[in-house]
């Protein structure tokens, strides 16, 4: 189209021929305009509107005059697009908005220079694109926030298209280039050069992308990558994206940077296999250590048991000496008696007389006997030969006795001794074992006090007991030696004590329903207290009533011939009727003889015989008519099982009056 500058005057003429024309077209058609879609608007050159339809009208809102162009109801002023298209020549298309009442339009004006006869004139052409632009602005916000949403994943997002050209990338993606663009698959492999976890090389091929791009899907592989001047490790998940027909035309890979997980993964990993390897380790050591814990306890147990063996050993060495001498003390008036009647034979009163003395020291043995087992088994006094006495005398009895001890150490060590005893006092027991405990504390009192001190001894009554209690001002113990004083065979005098005197003392108030205290300390004497419950009566000597006595038929199974012979002596003596037997076999013969009646009226068994026990003949007895009796007689400390029960019980020595009364029941 020529410049408005260059139209001659037949190109005027021409232009306006034409214009004229297309006027009176539009002017004989108007209603088939005002039917267009369009708004559609003809300006000559002097920008004065020659032609307009409804829809230009109610745009512009132009009232359908000739004049000068206004457009009160648009956005932008439409003339000077007219009058830029005009002097430019080339098409111009804007975006303005409009009002229609109170509805708000975009429309699209497309401003098209025209040639018309008078100079060059221009056309405005005009469209509602409201819902097209509606339509693009919320693409564009959609866009706008899928591509926010894009780059704001924590993970490195590529999509490439078929030929592996990645057309676009996230933000982390794109970090990861070093701002070298978004490249291709190639570039990307020889910039990270990825290895299996193994730190195997994979060709291009083998790539996760590629395999997509080949129509396979792939999910959570791991892979060791370069990054910078070091290592990371990445997790890789490729869809390929497929054209509605279905052929791939991309694909979308997502990375997932696994470094520190990986890592951790690795150090647990190591850490679970040192805790393994240190559990096993251990273990190792704990069995090792457990097997030589277990042989040093056998050792230290078998030196353990050696050791006591050993002090087992010693106490009953030490035991055995204490009893050997009490043993020989009695003894030895025995033998010395014996001798004396062989010499004195006819007399009768000197006969007597050593028989009492016999008699006194075999029961001095008989007690010594007794009390070693009575100290074994730590019971009270219940063998039927305690008796009441009055607590003060035998203490006086005692005193009179170690005083001597006292008195001829010399002028050098002086011992001071107060004694108050209150009489009337009467306690049950034995009273020898009572002194015998006195005489041993009266012992120690001494001892402690090598440099002379002070002796009190007093016995005195509290509530309903007797106390009797000796004090010295020795050098006392401390707490160790005083926790362990009543224990058998502990002392602090070497070889010089025995270890049993305060033990013995013990064992005496055990035996004796009493109890025994002491109060001690280092350099501050010591005070032991014996308490004794009082007994209420006289503290006569028990004295046994007489029984009647009539013949019995005994059975004596003893297999000791001497002792067998002497209470067979004593029975026949007292008027019984003795058949004798050695063993379980004589004495079951005896008892079988006559079975139509009772051949005995008692059985006197010794517990201990060659072929068995004395209590195996109690059922033997039980089964035979009659009423017979039958009674043990023991020499130690054994007794018989729960089941058996015999009608009495002795131990030797015998007493011969204590015999006979269970004869004569």
């Amino acid at each position: 189209m020529a410049d408005a500058s260059e139209l001659t005057s037949a190109d005027v003429e021409a232009g306006s021929t034409q214009l004229n024309w297309f006027l009176a077209q539009i002017a004989t058609d108007q209603a088939a305009h005002d039917a267009l879609p369009l708004a559609l608007g003809i300006f000559d050159g002097a920008l004065r509107l020659r032609f307009m339809n409804v829809r230009y009208r109610l745009l512009s809102g132009h009232a359908g005059d000739t004049g000068l162009l206004r457009f009160p109801r648009t956005s932008v002023d439409l003339g000077h697009i007219a009058a830029q298209v005009r002097t430019s020549g080339e098409p111009l298309t804007v975006l303005i908005d409009a009002t229609d009442g109170d509805h708000h339009r975009t429309v699209e004006i497309q401003a098209v220079p025209v040639p018309l006869a008078g100079g060059r004139g221009v056309a405005l052409l005009g469209s509602d694109v409201t819902e097209r632009e509606e339509v693009r602005r919320h693409l564009a916000d959609s866009v706008s926030a899928l591509v926010g949403a894009f780059d704001a994943l924590p993970d490195a997002v590529r999509v490439y298209d078929a030929t592996g050209r990645v057309v676009r990338a996230n933000a982390l993606a794109e970090r990861t280039t070093n701002g070298r663009g978004l490249g291709s698959l190639g570039d990307q492999w020889q910039r990270e050069l990825p290895r299996t976890m193994t730190h195997t090389p994979i060709t291009i091929d083998q790539s996760p992308v590629r395999r997509a791009l080949s129509g396979e899907t792939v999910t959570g592989e791991t892979y060791l990558v370069r990054r910078g001047a070091g290592e990371a490790v990445i997790e890789v998940n490729v869809v390929p994206l497929r054209a509605p027909g279905g052929a791939v035309r991309g694909a979308v890979a997502i990375e997932r940077d696994v470094t520190d997980r990986v890592r951790l993964a690795q150090a647990l990993e190591e850490q679970v296999r040192i805790g393994s390897a240190l559990y096993t380790h251990v273990a190792t050591e704990a069995d090792r250590l457990e097997k030589m814990v277990a042989a040093r306890s056998g050792e230290l147990l078998r030196l353990e048991a050696a050791r006591a063996r050993d002090r087992r050993l010693a106490a009953l060495g030490q035991l055995a000496a204490g009893v050997m001498h009490d043993v020989n003390n009695a003894l030895n008036p025995v033998m010395l008696a014996a001798w004396l009647l062989e010499r004195h034979a006819d007399d009768p009163a000197k006969v007597r007389e050593l028989a009492g003395r016999i008699h006194k020291a075999a029961d001095t043995g008989a007690t010594t006997a007794s009390r070693v087992g009575r100290f074994i088994r730590q019971e009270p006094v219940s063998d039927g030969r305690e008796t009441r006495f009055d607590l003060a005398q035998v203490v006086a009895d005692a005193v009179a006795i170690a005083e001597p001890t006292w008195t001829q150490r010399g002028s050098s060590v002086r011992i001071a001794f107060n004694g108050q005893l209150d009489p009337g006092l009467t306690v049950e027991g034995i009273a020898g074992e009572v002194r015998e405990a006195v005489l041993n504390l009266v012992a120690n009192a001494l001892d402690a006090m090598p440099s002379g001190g002070s002796l009190h001894i007093r016995v005195r009554a509290v509530a309903a007991e007797a106390w009797l209690e000796v004090v010295d001002t020795g050098i006392g113990m401390n707490d160790e030696v005083r926790d362990q004083a009543f224990d058998p065979f502990f002392t602090t005098k070497g070889t010089a004590g025995s270890g049993l005197g305060l033990a013995e003392v013990y064992g005496i108030m055990r035996r004796h329903r009493g109890t025994a205290e002491l109060a001690s300390g280092s350099g501050q004497g010591t005070t032991v207290r014996l308490r004794f419950p009082l007994t209420q009566g006289s503290s006569a000597e028990r004295v046994r009533d007489p029984r009647p006595q009539r013949s019995r038929r005994v059975l004596l199974v003893e297999d000791q011939p001497e002792g067998r012979r002497t209470v067979a002596e004593v029975l026949t003596n007292a008027g019984h009727a003795v058949t004798e037997a050695s063993d379980l076999a004589g004495a079951r013969a005896a008892l079988g003889a006559r079975a139509d009646a009772p051949s005995f009226d008692v059985v006197v068994t010794d517990i201990f015989l060659p072929d068995g026990y004395g209590w195996e003949l109690v059922p033997d007895v039980r089964q035979l008519p009659g009423a017979m009796r039958i009674g043990l007689i023991t020499g130690w400390e054994l007794a018989p099982p729960p089941s058996v029960h015999a009608d009495f019980t002795l131990r030797k020595p015998l007493v011969a009056t204590e015999l006979l009364d269970h004869l004569a029941d």
